[in-house]
């Protein structure tokens, strides 16, 4: 996202393949409610929510 959605330039900024950076987005759509490119906002807080708070998510009922 910082990127603007350019795969090349973020596939440089993380030393990573494009072809890697499109996967896991990709991987990321498919797991999620949200895609990255419909709601970039409510991911990018997400992520920012999940950085600063990761023991927030549970993986499962209690």
């Amino acid at each position: 996202m910082q990127c603007g959605f350019n795969t090349a330039q973020a596939a440089a900024g993380l030393c990573a393949h494009r072809n890697t950076v499109e996967r896991r987005v990709s991987r990321a759509d498919e797991l999620s409610a949200l895609k990255v490119e419909d709601k970039p906002t409510h991911v990018a807080a997400a992520l920012l929510v999940l950085d600063i708070a990761p023991d927030i998510v549970t993986t499962g009922p209690n």
